[in-house]
């Protein structure tokens, strides 16, 4: 997956997968390839019990010209349902996302 930001104000470019079911107290491994030509961070977003969402930092990417892989831990906090990870770009620039997983540690 590609994600290209050619004219940037505000906001973020970043491509999301679907909510994933996930287990209270239990902590996730979410890994990926990526290439980067601008740093990045990486965001889980939890769905909670009321349908709210609750989002977390996980990590700061720095350029990649190469192919690099990378990985992040979380621990499920409390009344959450699911959730989905991303990076999350913010400026003028491009990444390429691949190899994504995300599996119960």
């Amino acid at each position: 997956m590609k994600v290209d930001i050619t004219s940037y104000t505000s906001g973020d470019g970043k491509w999301i997968f679907n909510d994933v079911p996930v287990t209270v107290g239990k902590t996730y491994t979410y890994s990926q390839k990526y290439a980067s030509t601008v740093p990045s961070s990486l965001l889980v977003r939890y769905k909670l019990t009321n349908n709210s969402f609750q989002y977390a930092y996980l990590k700061y990417l720095p350029t990649a010209l190469t192919s690099l892989t990378t990985s992040a831990e979380f621990t499920v906090p409390a009344n959450v349902t699911s959730a989905t990870v991303w990076m999350s770009l913010d400026t003028i620039g491009s990444t390429i996302i691949d190899d994504i997983s995300l599996k119960q540690k």
